[in-house]
């Protein structure tokens, strides 16, 4: 804690302030938690002596496992204690300042920044430190709870990473019992156990399996006392017990899965991360966001565990919460509240709302978590929303305060006359009464000090006030909280041998037992994926075939042929091997979780992983040797083929751990993508064949003898050509050389038994060096450190034009609502008549506003429009059985009714699973699989798919946008697609600043919207601010929302739905889906449909009917005053996982929740329980049978007659006013913002515009040296310009990939609400890649078209500078295609990796054409590589003596002034050409030239038709 000086310590009970905590009917609660807890605590006793599987059974739900706790603490082994404490940690980030202002990259703005960078190298950079953490001093002690608060990006993710050990800290110590981490007997990661936001696991393995091996992994199972049968059976059960507490034992054999494997829920997913936590033997629990995708019984289950696990074994947990209901609040003993990093208050939970009303805030009757969070993310702004209820709140305190001062005067005036005329004994009496009188005198003083809200309320409150005033009363809160906490040891020894083997190691078994444990998972996770082990397989079969056949049976002639074979071998094996990428990357984040959680360590995981792909990789290599050896005419002995074949099983395993570095070492899937294409240029590059030894620079042949493909080669060289076919002299003569000698001359490899076996060494070593790399990159990774959310600066929230408003809707903002509304004045709607009423008395109210100007110039028109479903029902087809094929129905929605009127918010909720979403989807058809029945009408009619795309907007839960547009860019671009084509542009743009106001937006029109996450972006709440308004500009009349406010902290929720409930008040129909709503937010819904799982309904009215209907229904407890209805109508139908009918109660004072919501079923309301409990399908049954089900049919009557008289003509008539942009408008808009886009994105572009740069100078200078003057220079040269089209191509099409499928959910949204066609899509970004290719191109050409000496004739220049062009918008446009035909990002890489291995195969240099097999040469005449290299590589060598062209043949007797080289052949070695060499050798003719470059473009335009096809007919978004 921070010096605060000499404070006295005292009691602060004494101090409670006379404003209660809103909490009506509280007695008569505290009355029914008595009783709960003295019939909790018989069921304990009876269960004490219970026998042991009944306790494991988990058979009474919470009071099974408090018993089960209470059993545990005294048989097992004596645990070490967990007493936390930081003492003034500090965690900093550095920013260069530059960055601190929020101005759009650009490629241009980047690169100049980059610039200035590498100008600026060894100068000290102008940089800003922000604060995740500044200051920190806390304490978690043993046996408690701890629930932090903070807005986003405030602290805390950081405070709980900085615990586990996670976080990098500039100063401070964070203490276990006393010591740092390094002092500590204990190891923090055996102590502490930390769950991140995102439920990261293997997606193959099932839930059971996923929690056995934490458990395996995580405890110590020697040691325990073998006499205790409850603790052996629980160490045997303690997953199935584990399964039972969380509610997943119907999902236990359930694939986890993720984005694109079907698996479990995410709630069930989210579920699963909490149970591996709970299957450790940690003292501590670090929970983010634990609540994120959970209802509300569901966390409220979790965290009475939570607690009662704590309280009953001296645990700790410290956890965060997005929108924390109150009743689970209610449950922690301890609350942190930070801001900015700092901490700001740290005492009980109780403290928490008098601490914030001592500093003179305002509470208003809602959640205290929830305004605490509001007051620390914005104070000033709160003083100002409640501004009279400040004032009246501050003479409040003063009227306190004063009667605060005369009782204690009175008090130390009694105890001075009692001390001036007592005895002895009653003068020391008096004399302490009076010293404890001052010393409670002297704490009021500090109280009314720590006051930071001025009367005036004009002082701005910051984060420094706010600390002050915390540290005036800290030592305060902290001497009641330590004077509550049980006694516990401060040591932490590790007193027993259990302890010690569980705390004292890093690692809870030996070496060999993790190594064991990771091998069996990988085993069965390749067993999971089939389809992957058969592709692989699948793959080496056809490429061995086609390898094998290509190079049919050659003769000891064909040397040149052979050593191309011998490069293609390792390429294609790394080509093969790049499917490591996704793999690794897939599963990355969970071994990071897993080794800093000390389940394992990198090493066992690594090995494990590279011990089961060894069998892979050896079935691949003897597939691929057998074919490719034996086919192509290798030596025909076997030890030959055996070295051969350990070469390629080490070459393929080599390469497969290097891919899997780079995924390790990268940020993302798209820069992996990127360093591939490089890293395999570089490995064939320097592989001794495409450039000879001797012409590699001296400061580049280091790369020649580390590169595996150098070592490969010539060991398989030197294993063919030493071998006694190739004995034979070359020529005649005593000394001449053989021809296997010569072979190997002529491409500078070394002979030599020798070095055959240093490349086997030369492998292994690689081997391990990239094994060990691997565990170093690995342990090098930090679980969840990029996870988290920009702080929000008051400057970037703060609107300067909003004014705060009541439920009336005063202000500026509700003026807005009214202008966009104003068209509603002519209708009439009986059901909305108060809310226009109300909406238009409130913009009389204020005559400054927007609405009031412009309300009859700018207001759009806008058909009011009632929906109504009646019995629908969807079905989805899926595998029952995978062997057999059988397929079976599943019903989602079972039998749905219901209506959603004009100018009500109506909520779709429900338990976890049953078909909100659906329904959802279903309502907005958005549904593209399933089977749907039952009738959608919308004014009583079926409207067509055209009408139906105008009149409804869908805001989806994810907030697909863009990236790269601003806010206002955003808003004009659906304005201008979705409204009508008659509407002028002034009056549009008008519109759109309207809805940017009501969204409250305007202050940040120009911020980019980014990536979630990304810095200088939006934060989340204002992503689904504008996802809302995007709707809200095509002036849609029917909106539906999926999830507005989740993974909103409370505040942001509160905004966004109070937006959406402005929506609703201006005559639109509002359905949305919300899964954990405080009460405030539920109040604000004016109809809800509640589902029960299996997609029936159970509730539809108006929400005030809710209570009263449930209560009515005999055996449910009526609600408690304070409890949240929405929390409690879930617990009604069965949302609890702990299952209806079992009693979740408060426990007892160890284990209990303190004032947790009572079970709401399971007695009857008149008879003292004699009902049975009901059942989860008793509710649907009661509701279709009861009086408000017929109301709901008499209702949808209503709506449907009603608009049977005008339905049609009002459909007529917005048919006829309502047609959108014609395709050309669409078109240009759809090209402004994809140029826009391309110009911004700066990864992309400028990445790659450097990656290629770099390319061009590697090559280059690699080139620099080399002469035409011999064969090997003539190859190398040739190899070289092939290379630089291949692999500068290959970074073109790699990098498109992930741009294109990024977008695909944003454009299929976007396709969805008919804004344009897919194919204009794909135009404009085709025609987008337009300057950044020239460019590159241009950047690439003059790096190494000049360094590498070639051709300076202007029209070859020419030529090459327009074929590389072309050629790489090829690339682009193959990716394009692939990106458009196929559903995901690997498979489209795969795709496209295919082509490349295959262009790459017949191209036409290692093997010319003229030497394929008749059956193969088809490909190299449909192979594009061929006229790349006719244009590029060709007129590079030529040269016209006039001594013959074209295919003349290649060997010239007469003199010629052209370059010649000297030829290897069986008849001896001959002079040619290198011009008629080059022609003769490829099967290429000069003059063809230009015909070639033609063709390259006509394969160009022909993939951009062919993606322009698959973007029009192809969609992978499902539903």
């Amino acid at each position: 804690m921070a010096d605060m000086g000499e404070v006295e310590i005292i009691n602060v009970d004494d101090f409670v302030p006379s404003t209660p905590r809103i909490d009506p009917g509280e007695d008569d609660q505290g009355e029914r938690d008595a009783e709960t807890e003295e019939e909790q605590e018989q069921e304990l006793e009876e269960l004490h002596n219970a026998s042991v599987d009944s306790l494991l059974r988990l058979s009474k739900g919470p009071v099974s496992y408090r018993a089960l706790l209470r059993r545990l603490a005294k048989e097992m082994p004596e645990l070490p204690a967990c007493n936390i404490e930081l003492r003034g940690v500090t965690s900093t980030v550095e920013v260069p300042v530059a960055q601190e202002d929020h101005a759009i990259p650009t490629v241009a703005r980047n690169a100049w920044a980059a610039i200035k960078k590498l100008a600026a190298i060894g100068k000290k950079q102008d940089t800003r430190s922000i604060y995740r953490l500044h200051d920190v001093s806390v304490s978690f002690p043993a046996g408690t709870t701890t629930l932090v608060l903070a807005p986003p990006g405030h602290g805390k993710t950081s405070l709980l990473q900085a615990i586990a050990g996670i976080l990098d800290i500039n100063s401070g110590e964070v203490l276990f019992n006393g010591r740092t981490a390094e002092e500590s007997e204990a190891l923090v990661p055996r102590l502490a156990a930390y769950v991140g936001q995102d439920d990261v696991h293997m997606p193959q393995l099932t839930v059971r399996e996923t929690l056995t091996f934490a458990a395996q992994n995580a405890n110590v199972t020697e040691h325990l006392p073998a006499d205790s049968e409850l603790v052996q059976e629980y160490a045997r059960q303690r997953v199935d017990l584990v399964l039972r507490l969380l509610g997943l034992t119907n999902c236990a054999d359930t694939i986890v899965g993720n984005d694109l494997i079907r698996g479990v829920s995410g709630g069930e997913k989210r579920r699963v991360s909490i149970g591996e936590l709970l299957v450790t033997n940690a003292r501590c629990f670090l929970l983010d966001q634990y609540s994120t995708g959970l209802d509300a019984s569901t966390t409220i289950d979790i965290t009475r565990s939570l607690v009662a696990w704590a309280h009953l074994t001296g645990g700790v947990v410290v956890s965060t919460m997005l929108q924390p209901p109150p009743e689970v609040v209610d449950m922690y003993d301890n609350v942190v509240v930070l801001r900015e990093g700092q901490v700001v208050y740290a005492g009980p939970q109780q403290r928490l709302r008098p601490f914030f009303q001592d500093l003179g805030f305002y509470f208003p009757p809602m959640d205290t978590a929830d305004i605490v969070t509001e007051i620390v993310t914005h104070p000033s702004k709160w003083v100002r929303k409640y501004s009279a209820e400040h004032k009246t709140h501050h003479k409040q305190q003063q009227e306190q305060q004063q009667h605060e001062d005369e009782r204690l005067q009175l008090k130390i005036t009694a105890a001075i006359e009692g001390d001036a005329s007592g005895t002895s004994d009653t003068n020391a009496n008096a004399k302490a009464v009076a010293s404890a009188t001052s010393a409670e005198t002297a704490f009021a003083k500090r109280r009314r000090s720590s006051k930071i809200v001025s009367p005036d309320m004009t002082t701005p409150i910051t984060t420094g006030h706010m600390r002050k005033a915390y540290e005036v009363v800290a030592a305060d809160l902290e001497a009641h909280r330590r004077a509550s906490l049980p006694a516990t040891s401060d040591s932490g020894r590790l007193t027993n041998e259990f302890s010690k083997a569980q705390y004292g190691r890093p690692y809870a078994k030996s070496f060999g037992q993790h190594l064991m444990l990771s091998v069996q998972r990988q085993l069965r996770l390749m067993s999971r994926d089939p389809q992957f082990l058969v592709a692989h397989l699948v793959q080496s079969l056809f490429l061995s075939l086609i390898l094998g056949s290509l190079f049919w049976q050659l003769s000891t002639a064909d040397f040149q042929l052979r050593v191309g074979l011998l490069l293609f071998v390792p390429t294609l094996l790394a080509f093969n091997n790049m499917a490591e990428v996704p793999v690794a990357m897939a599963v990355r984040d969970v071994v990071y979780r897993q080794y800093h959680a000390g389940f394992y360590s990198t090493a066992a995981y690594t090995l494990a992983v590279n011990l089961v792909h060894l069998p892979l990789a050896l079935a691949e290599s003897i597939i691929f040797s057998c074919g490719v050896y034996w086919m192509s005419g290798f030596v025909e002995e076997v030890d030959r083929f055996f070295f051969f074949l350990l070469f390629l099983t080490l070459v393929g395993f080599s390469t497969a751990s290097m891919f899997r570095i780079i995924s390790y070492a990268v940020p993302s899937m798209e820069a992996g993508q990127v360093m591939v294409g490089p890293a395999n240029a570089v490995l064939t590059l320097f592989s001794g064949i495409m450039i000879t030894r001797a012409n590699i620079p001296p400061w580049f042949i280091w790369i020649y003898y580390i590169s595996p493909f150098s070592w490969s080669i010539r060991s398989l060289a030197l294993n063919e050509f030493e071998s006694d076919r190739y004995a034979a002299a070359a020529h005649n003569g005593t000394s001449a050389p053989t021809l296997g000698e010569l072979y190997l001359e002529s491409y500078e490899l070394q002979s030599g038994g020798a070095w055959k076996w240093y490349g086997v060494l030369a492998l292994l070593v690689y081997l391990v060096i990239m094994v060990s790399l691997s565990v170093w990159v690995l342990s090098r990774g930090k679980p969840d450190t990029s996870r988290g959310t920009s702080r929000v600066e008051e400057k970037d929230d703060e609107n300067p034009h909003l004014s705060y408003t009541d439920d009336k809707g005063v202000g500026q903002r509700a003026d807005t609502v009214v202008s966009i509304a104003a068209s509603l004045s002519s209708l009439d709607d009986e059901t909305n008549t108060d809310s226009r009423t109300n909406g238009n008395s409130n913009s009389n109210s204020n005559s400054n506003g927007l609405g009031s100007v412009s309300r009859d110039q700018h207001a759009l028109p806008f058909e009011e429009a009632s929906l109504v479903f009646k019995d629908l029902c969807y079905d989805v087809t899926i595998k029952k059985d995978k062997t057999h094929k059988k397929e079976t129905t599943k019903r989602l929605l079972n039998n749905v009714s219901g209506y959603a009127r004009a100018g009500e918010l109506t909520a779709l909720m429900g338990v976890t699973g049953a078909g909100k979403t659906t329904l959802l989807d279903v309502l907005a058809r958005r549904k593209t699989g399933g089977t749907t029945l039952g009738n959608i009408l919308v004014n009583g009619t079926v409207p067509s798919k055209a009408r139906f795309a105008r009149l409804v907007g869908y805001c989806e839960q994810n907030d697909l946008h863009e990236p790269f547009s601003t806010v206002e860019e955003a808003l004009h671009f659906s304005a201008a697609l979705r409204l009508p084509a008659s509407i002028p542009e002034e009056k549009r743009k008008v519109f759109v600043e309207e809805v940017m106001d009501l969204i409250e937006l305007s202050h940040l029109r120009n911020r980019i919207i980014g990536s979630p996450g990304q810095e200088g972006g939006l934060s989340q709440g204002q992503r689904k601010r504008l996802t809302l308004g995007v709707e809200l500009v095509a002036n849609t009349s029917i909106l539906f929302l999926d999830e507005p406010t989740s993974q909103l902290d409370s505040r942001e929720a509160e905004v966004v739905m109070r937006v959406v409930r402005n929506v609703a008040r201006t005559g639109r129909t509002v359905v949305c889906t919300i899964h954990q709503p405080n009460a405030e937010l539920f109040s604000m819904f004016d109809q809800l449909l509640l589902l029960a799982k299996g997609g029936r309904a159970v509730f539809h009215g108006p929400t005030a009917k809710l209570q009263p209907y449930f209560e009515a229904i005999p055996g449910v407890l009526p609600k408690d005053e304070h409890v949240n209805p929405a929390t409690w109508m879930l617990d009604v139908i069965g949302a609890s996982s702990a299952g209806v009918g079992e009693d979740t109660t408060a426990g007892s004072s160890d284990g209990g929740d303190g004032g947790a919501v009572n079970s709401a079923v399971g007695r009857s309301a008149d008879d003292d329980g004699a009902l049975p409990p009901m059942s989860p399908d008793d509710f649907p049954r009661m509701y279709e049978e009861s009086e408000l089900r017929r109301s709901v049919g008499r209702q949808i009557d209503v709506l449907v007659r009603a608009a049977d008289g005008s339905a049609d003509d009002k459909a007529e008539s917005v048919d006829e006013t309502s047609m959108r942009a014609t395709s050309r408008v669409q078109l240009s808009f759809v090209m402004r913002r994809a140029f826009v886009a391309s110009w911004r994105n700066v990864d992309y572009n400028l990445t790659r515009l450097v990656v290629i740069t770099g390319l061009g100078l590697l090559f280059g200078l690699l080139y620099l040296r080399v002469k035409e003057d011999d064969l090997a220079g003539v190859v190398s040269k040739m190899a070289g310009l092939f290379s630089t089209a291949i692999f500068s191509g290959a970074i073109n099409l790699l990098t498109a990939i992930p741009v294109i499928v990024g977008l695909r959910a944003v454009v299929a949204r976007e396709r969805a609400a008919n804004m344009y066609a897919g194919w204009m899509h794909s135009i404009a970004m085709a025609l987008a890649e337009f300057p950044y290719l020239i460019v590159s191109s241009l950047c690439f050409l003059c790096v190494f078209y000049f360094m590498a000496s070639l051709s300076l004739d202007g029209a070859t220049l020419i030529l090459y500078f327009l074929t590389h062009i072309v050629l790489a918008f090829l690339m682009v446009f193959i990716s394009h295609f692939f990106s458009n035909l196929f559903p995901t990002a690997e498979t489209a890489t795969l795709a496209a990796s295919t082509v490349m291995s295959v262009s790459f195969l017949f191209g036409g240099l290692f093997l010319p054409g003229p030497a394929m097999p008749d059956g193969y040469r088809w490909i190299w005449h449909a192979n594009f590589i061929k006229y790349g290299l006719n244009a590029l590589v060709v007129p590079q060598f030529y040269c016209d003596d006039g001594a013959g062209t074209g295919n003349s043949s290649m060997l010239s007797g007469n003199a010629t002034s052209c370059p010649t080289i000297d030829l290897v052949t069986p008849d001896g070695i001959e002079e040619v050409t290198v011009s008629n060499y080059v022609q003769d050798f490829l099967g290429l003719d000069y003059d063809n030239r230009w015909a070639a470059f033609f063709a390259v473009v006509g394969y160009a335009v022909g993939f951009w038709i062919f993606s322009f096809l698959a973007a029009r007919y192809i969609n992978h978004v499902k539903r």
